[in-house]
């Protein structure tokens, strides 16, 4: 039996909160580890309205939905922030969950032929 290489992929989410399924997965960002240009980055429509106001702080921060928006509202830097405005962006310019998460496993599989799948993965 062979052994295959290893290949590992970084990940970074951002959400609107700390538990899955009562906040929303906002972002998803992913990256191999020995080659950060082939990535996978996309925006996702919120399941919902719920939000932590200082996680949608560090959400906003990189959503590139919201650069060259010149709105206070959506600054979370800004003594105006609306963490509300921030998921109406992402429901007008977001993509739907389901098919981002869809995308993500093509573009993990098509990255990792040929490399083992970490047993720990498959529980």
């Amino acid at each position: 039996m062979t052994t295959l290489e290893r290949k590992y992929i970084s990940v970074d989410i951002e959400a609107s909160g700390l538990t899955p399924g009562k906040y929303s997965m906002l972002s998803l960002g992913s990256c191999l580890v020995e080659d950060t240009s082939v990535n996978f980055y996309r925006e996702i429509k919120p399941i919902n309205n719920n939000f932590d106001y200082c996680a949608m702080q560090v959400a906003a921060n990189g959503l590139e939905c919201l650069k060259g928006l010149k709105i206070d509202e959506l600054n979370p830097h800004s003594k105006k922030f609306r963490p509300r405005r921030v998921l109406d962006v992402l429901r007008e310019k977001g993509d739907e969950p389901k098919i981002v998460m869809s995308d993500y496993a093509e573009w993990i599989n098509k990255n990792t032929v040929g490399f083992r799948l970490c047993k720990w993965l498959l529980r």
